[in-house]
């Protein structure tokens, strides 16, 4: 190519400017089993339990990110399309994104919200986050913990 530059056939060196991506090593992603194993050892029976067995499921199901998991609200879900509209606001390249939603998951934030507005009532809270601490509110650290 530099010499076809030299030789005027060529007017610029245009291959200078190309850059090649080299693949990376992909993640071997969870496997249903190991969602299975991770779930078996939650106890569902505590909403501690409940709110991270349905996170869990919802970042299997959607592949939502943890920090954008944290910041779903209940007014994100529509009901009747079964649709999770995530605004661009709380989404890593800032675009909106519509994730469709199975009836398990369905059912699962039916039951989870109704569990959230018992805990938010008892202790005066007022946001509408989907995933909040046993006293109503959201946590801060990425990792759900009472």
């Amino acid at each position: 190519m530099g010499k076809c530059h030299n030789n005027g056939w060529l007017p610029i060196k245009f291959w200078l400017n190309i850059q090649i991506k080299v693949d990376k090593v992909v993640k071997k992603g969870a496997t249903a089993d190991d969602l299975n194993i991770l779930l078996s050892l939650l106890d569902t029976s505590t909403f501690i339990g409940l709110r991270d067995a349905i996170a869990v499921l919802t970042m299997y199901k959607t592949g939502v990110r943890i920090k954008t998991l944290g910041m779903i609200e209940s007014s994100h879900i529509d009901f009747e399309e079964k649709v999770l509209t995530l605004p661009g606001s709380i989404m890593k390249n800032h675009k909106l994104l519509k994730l469709p939603l199975d009836e398990q998951l369905m059912d699962l934030y039916k039951v989870l919200i109704e569990q959230n507005n018992k805990i938010r009532s008892y202790y005066g809270k007022t946001n509408d986050f989907l995933f909040i601490s046993v006293k109503g509110a959201l946590k801060k650290s990425p990792i759900f913990c009472p």
